[in-house]
């Protein structure tokens, strides 16, 4: 009956420390698992933080690239403004040149006529 009891008191001591060992490795468990969540929430927190800069960037890209686009398109009719301008001026120009040759054809002929009128009234 002794022998019984010290093996059931073994047991029982086994029992108890396999327990405690069950129960250590559940805390263990448990400690890991928050650990673990804590882990992925500051993931997500950084994926989003990550995300937020993205999207921060790629909006100050895209203000820039529109700055960019807007310069451009203000110089372009700019630079169309001039050449219009620039147009103008040597159509212009032309035509003031051609309205003086013109003038000086019919000066050459006045001047003829006058000379020839010199001529036979000698």
């Amino acid at each position: 009956l002794a022998a019984v009891q010290s093996a059931v008191g073994t047991a029982a001591q086994r029992v108890a420390e396999a327990e405690a060992a069950g129960a250590e490795h559940k805390a263990e468990a448990e400690r890991l698992g928050v650990m673990l969540t804590a882990a992925k929430g500051e993931a997500e927190e950084a994926a989003r933080a990550l995300q937020k800069g993205k999207a921060a960037q790629e909006g100050k890209l895209e203000a820039e690239l529109a700055a960019i686009r807007n310069s451009f398109e203000e110089e372009r009719a700019r630079l169309e403004a001039e050449l219009a301008a620039a147009q103008k001026s040597q159509q212009s120009t032309l035509e003031t040149e051609s309205a003086a040759r013109e003038e000086a054809l019919r000066i050459q002929e006045t001047l003829k006529e006058v000379e020839q009128r010199a001529a036979s009234q000698q």
